[in-house]
């Protein structure tokens, strides 16, 4: 019912599986499907169990990362692939149904744990994963109370969608203020034409032009 889609820059289009018919898959794929049309699987030699795959993200080298989370929520991971090699990096994360994976230009890699309301982010060097937002963070980014959906702009913002508030937050370069850029907290538009609300945002994407 719901998969995770990227492509990379040669046009190799990565699909993570994820549930069917409410259930999750025993043995979740990454796929790949290349510009010519040929589908093949992305070699992972860790097992994963039931679940699904929460986010992907490509960086320009064409590594991929890929966000997995078990059918319980209990044991989220993280790996790095790269020409065939498996490495994990980062374990034990408790993500939710919508929680999702982004990739920083500086290679720190953010991920979403809607059921503990964080934003976390991993640093290029490795290390534990910390909260940029939810309960516990100063300032407004403490406020997140749902993140899911993550995106990442062309200029380095990260956006997160909030599915409780019915916000999308602009995280921007180290120092800049969290700001609402999209949203009312409102689920039902009342008709005000300089405001708009979006009841549960359930994703985040630019086009080729940088627009969210």
């Amino acid at each position: 019912q719901r998969q995770m889609c990227i492509r990379d820059r040669d046009g190799t289009l990565y699909v993570g599986e994820g549930y069917g018919a409410n259930e999750a898959k025993a043995n979740p794929r990454v796929l790949a499907l290349s510009p010519a049309g040929k589908l093949s699987q992305v070699p992972i030699s860790e097992a994963v169990g039931p679940g699904a795959w929460q986010g992907l993200a490509v960086a320009g080298d064409g590594t991929l990362y890929a966000y997995y989370r078990d059918a319980l929520g209990r044991d989220g991971r993280i790996y790095r692939l790269r020409g065939g090699a498996t490495e994990r990096v980062a374990g034990g994360l408790r993500g939710g149904a919508h929680s999702e994976l982004a990739l920083g230009p500086d290679g720190t890699l953010y991920y979403s744990e809607e059921t503990a309301g964080h934003v976390m982010a991993i640093a290029p060097a490795g290390g534990a994963p910390r909260p940029i937002a939810g309960p516990g963070v100063a300032g407004p980014a403490g406020t997140l109370s749902t993140p899911g959906p993550l995106g990442m702009g062309p200029d380095g913002t990260l956006y997160v969608a909030d599915r409780t508030t019915n916000l999308v937050w602009a995280f921007g370069p180290a120092g800049a203020v969290p700001q609402v850029i999209a949203g009312t907290q409102a689920a039902v538009q009342a008709g005000d034409v300089t405001t708009f609300a979006i009841n549960t945002p359930g994703g985040v994407a630019f086009d080729e032009q940088g627009r969210l």
